[in-house]
């Protein structure tokens, strides 16, 4: 019976209205939608961005509710549209956090992805701790410890807190969020990042900074705490940075 059941027809119509009578539901509206994005925007965006997640976040709303939720396309649009909220806020709050002699910075070292390598060394001549460390440097793991690769960390650091970026730049902001938004920094090329407008641009780079700076600084502690002798350079070296 049921896979004979003619979806389309005047019947079907009478029997969800039945249905939705005898559950106490409702039919769906334009302001439910409305009402939706905003509570997805205020309310979970800030915790979750997982699609799956979020999806049956909205049905069990909708359930709670007692409304008959949309169709999955509709599903689709307002969570996306809820989204795109959240992020212009959050994108244009971070970029209002930002001091102004931060932007041209980033902007340098997002550039200086491009610069070939034997310019770089040309630059930086035979001593490496004049060597203009790039974004793609920045964005290299260790590697195998010793002296060399730790004295390299340690200008990573510099390098990203010369930036001057605000302590509470990220406050309130869960990590999960803000790797979302570090994952896009790295995986788009330069010219990509450029022809962001500004409040995207430094809103991806500034998470993928605040989480670079601190996995360089968990990845020097655990040298420390392994008593590594890479480590004991740093205790005479005139980098002057505190862990």
């Amino acid at each position: 019976m049921f896979a004979q059941y003619d979806w389309l027809s005047r019947t079907t119509t009478y029997h969800r209205t039945q249905i939705r009578e005898f559950f106490g539901f409702r039919e769906n509206t334009v302001l439910d939608a409305e009402e939706m994005i905003d509570w997805l925007y205020k309310g979970i965006l800030l915790h979750d961005h997982n699609y799956e997640r979020l999806v049956k976040a909205v049905y069990q709303r909708f359930r709670d509710l007692k409304i008959e939720p949309p169709t999955p396309d509709r599903i689709e649009r307002l969570i996306n549209t809820a989204i795109s909220q959240f992020e212009e806020h959050f994108f244009q709050a971070t970029l209002k956090k930002l001091p102004a002699g931060s932007l041209p910075k980033m902007d340098t070292l997002v550039n200086s992805s491009e610069i070939p390598d034997e310019i770089n060394e040309a630059q930086g001549g035979s001593n490496s701790d004049e060597i203009i460390l790039t974004f793609n440097d920045l964005k290299a793991d260790l590697g195998k410890p010793g002296v060399e690769s730790a004295l390299k960390e340690v200008r990573k650091l510099r390098t990203i807190r010369s930036l001057e970026l605000p302590d509470n730049l990220f406050n309130g902001i869960p990590l999960k969020i803000l790797y979302k938004y570090r994952q896009r920094s790295v995986t788009e090329y330069p010219r990509e990042l450029r022809r962001h407008p500004e409040p995207v641009r430094y809103t991806l780079l500034s998470a993928f900074f605040y989480l670079r700076a601190m996995e360089i600084t968990d990845s020097l502690i655990e040298l420390a705490m392994r008593r590594h002798p890479a480590l004991l350079i740093l205790k005479n070296s005139a980098l002057g940075i505190r862990i």
